[in-house]
Parts: structure tokens; sequence; C-alpha cells
């Protein structure tokens, strides 16, 4: 939520209110990290164990990178799809990667095609939020635009958050982003359609297009 939260306010490209949303996601680490009003409930604790560095399933999750560090410093490649995670359990099991849990699609990634392959993905990710960002600031209806910023932000948070589950590569998840990224790309022909009149056409083909895209392909 911070990550795209810092995303939206960056996409915005108004100095105020840049400045005061860092303000206010300043005032929300700082409230999370060094106060214990509302641990009791449960999302607000959840929030909270993300900063505590003591924390036991944090720990873990370092002590089963290193394993996997140990392990692919001699596999550039990875050890190959499927071998990590629930389908390690499965169908791999042999396998030594296969007793080590990810708990990160960002880990999953880079256990399954070694740090060339995470290294590809992570630039492709990049590009794509790099990207859409260029689109959304070419954007000249000011509504298109703020939906486009929550869109860019929605993606930049899933892959952030993706880093502590495997948020990004499951149901619903996936379909939001890749339609999100098709509507993104899909933004530009829409606000030219608009400037030109031709309204329903456009709506239309901003609705299609990117479920098109996501089912078949170009």
């Amino acid at each position: 939520m911070i990550a795209a939260g810092g995303f939206a306010l960056l996409l915005t490209k108004k100095f105020k209110i840049l400045l005061a949303g860092c303000v206010v996601l300043g005032l929300f680490v700082a409230f999370l990290k060094f106060t214990d009003i509302g641990s009791g409930n449960y999302a607000i604790f959840r929030f909270r164990s993300a900063l505590d560095p003591k924390d036991a399933s944090l720990n873990l999750r370092f002590i089963n990178q290193k394993k996997l560090a140990d392990y692919l410093s001699s596999h550039p490649f990875g050890g190959g799809l499927g071998v990590i995670g629930a389908f390690g359990h499965e169908y791999n099991a042999d396998q030594y990667l296969s007793t080590i849990e990810p708990d990160s699609y960002w880990v999953k990634v880079w256990a399954q095609t070694g740090i060339i392959g995470f290294t590809l993905w992570f630039c492709m990710i990049m590009y794509l939020l790099g990207k859409g960002c260029g689109i959304t600031w070419g954007i000249r209806d000011p509504n298109l635009r703020v939906k486009l910023i929550a869109l860019n932000a929605g993606i930049a948070g899933i892959f952030a958050c993706s880093y502590g589950n495997e948020v990004i590569n499951n149901m619903p998840s996936n379909i939001f982003v890749n339609l999100s990224f098709a509507m993104i790309f899909n933004a530009a022909a829409l606000d030219k359609a608009r400037r030109q009149g031709k309204t329903i056409l456009c709506h239309l083909s901003f609705l299609l297009y990117p479920a098109c895209y996501a089912l078949y392909g170009d």
C-alpha cells in the first residue's frame, strides 16, 4: 500500500501533493513502527509485523534466501520452472530447491530462472512501469489521467508486495495487472479518439481491446 501510494504521488507531478502525501505516508509508517495502537486488529497487526526486523517469519525468510543464494551462486539460470513452491513439492520433491520455501514471487523467479532470469524479469517490469508513467504524463484528458495513475499505482503496489508473497502470479491479481497494462498502453489511442469526438467507439475499444489482448495476445 505504501509503494502504491508513493507511486501515485510521483505520477501526479505536483510538488505540493507529493510533499503532503510523503508526510502522510511517513506518519503512517511512524504510527506502525513506533506505537502499539490498534494492534488488536489483525490487519494493523500484519502491517506492523512487516516493519519488525525481529519478526520470526521475516528472519526465517532471510535464512531461506541465504540457502538459495549459496545454491544459485553456481546456477546462474536457476533450477528450472516448477522446481520450488507448491509445484516443487508435488512434481519435483527429489530436487533440493523443493525443500526450501520461496515465500516470495521475487524469490521464486530467482530460484527458478537464476540471477539472469530474475534480472530480465525485473527489468521488463521496470520498463513497463516506466513506459506507463510516460503514457500517463502524455494524456491530456485529466479524468483519464487520474484513472491511469490509479492503474499504474495498483500495478506498482502488487509488484512491490510480491516480494513478501506470490501476489502478482495469483488470481485475481494477475488478471488485474495484465488488463491494467493493456489499458494503459491503449490509453493514448483512447485520448486521441476522445479529442476527435469518437466517444462511443473509443470507450468500446478501451474496454474490449485489453480483454482480447489479455486472452489472445496481440
